[in-house]
């Protein structure tokens, strides 16, 4: 024992990981082992709060398997102001209790994953919405997933923005309004340029700092991965208004595997639905989702269509499978890891 707050637990077992029953066995001898090791804990955990250590070794003393479980989760996220009627414009901060803590969030109702925008500074609200956000601290996993529903009043002292913009490539997400300033574009890897066509009338247009007409193309060059580009439309004596668009080029070898469409669920049974989405792969047959808790016990594997849905429900959750987390492993049509993040259900 280290002390009130934590518990090291040692489990020696009476053979070795060089036997040919174990070698044989694969990975159905480890999660079978490691199910134990999780059940074990988790009467622990019931009669004690605290953290605990788990460490494994074979009878030679060569270690098998670590957890690590902490009684304190990740904090719920704070929002300033609180959910409510807003003015137009109005900056909303996040914030946890849990120190190093990093927060994930989403804008269009979706449930947040450690794929979805990552918190960085105050969100504008523009428009009527819903901010869902969860705390992430490596150690820890995920805290619960907060929500904060907004309701716009409008400003006159804010510029009215665009009109309209046109892109040359690739498909804006969501489609334009004039109060929706953040948008995704995905392009693939052969494509190194984009071109945007602001239109606005009595303001200054910039893009990326350089004033543009309204009407008046500008190219920007693309580098693979993550471009962000911002504009700015402001009338005289009003406030700015900014519109960020990110524009995701895709690399050539296809390796910018994500998920969409996210939805996640967990009380006594477990949900976990989405979508694949690359810029470079356009047919998902033959790839593969794993469930897998964070304790390394194999939840459910499912092969995807060319679509790349996929959805893997009806699965019991625990409570110490709940306090470890979970996470999900996507392999290719060759069999080559491609995807591997936690999962907070």
């Amino acid at each position: 024992e280290k002390g009130l707050d934590d518990l090291s637990l040692i489990v020696e077992g009476d053979f070795s990981i060089n036997e040919d029953k174990w070698i044989n066995g694969g990975d159905t001898v480890v999660q079978r082992l490691n199910t134990r090791v999780q059940n074990a804990i988790s009467t622990i955990i019931s009669l004690w709060d605290m953290n605990i250590s788990t460490e494994v070794f074979d009878k030679n003393g060569m270690v098998i398997t670590e957890l690590d479980v902490y009684r304190k989760d990740v904090g719920i996220v704070y929002a300033y102001p609180e959910a409510g009627e807003v003015k137009e414009g109005t900056l909303v901060y996040l914030s946890t209790d849990t120190p190093g803590a990093e927060i994930y969030y989403t804008l269009d109702g979706s449930t947040p994953t450690t794929q979805s925008i990552k918190y960085s500074g105050p969100i504008v609200v523009s428009r009527d919405l819903t901010i869902n956000a969860f705390g992430y601290k490596e150690g820890m996993g995920a805290g619960p997933v907060s929500s904060f529903k907004y309701t716009v009043i409008p400003d006159d002292g804010w510029s009215y923005g665009l009109k309209d913009l046109k892109i040359s490539r690739g498909e804006l997400k969501p489609y334009f309004s004039r109060d929706v300033l953040n948008y995704e574009i995905n392009i693939d890897g052969a494509i190194n340029n984009i071109s945007l066509t602001p239109y606005a009338d009595n303001s200054i247009i910039k893009i990326n700092g350089e004033s543009v007409s309204s009407g008046q193309e500008k190219y920007i060059l693309l580098k693979e991965g993550l471009n962000t580009i911002n504009i700015s439309v402001q009338e005289e004596n009003k406030r700015e208004k900014i519109y960020t668009i990110n524009v995701y080029r895709g690399s050539s070898s296809g390796r910018d595997i994500r998920i969409v469409d996210l939805q996640t669920s967990g009380t006594l049974v477990g949900a976990f639905k989405g979508r694949l989405s690359s810029n470079y792969v356009r047919d998902f047959s033959g790839y593969r989702v794993e469930l897998w808790t964070r304790a390394g016990v194999h939840v459910e594997t499912v092969v995807l269509g060319a679509y790349g849905n996929f959805s893997i429900t009806g699965f019991p959750v625990d409570v110490i499978s709940k306090r470890i987390g979970y996470k999900y492993r996507v392999y290719d049509g060759g069999g080559n890891l491609v995807l591997e993040e936690d999962l907070n259900i």
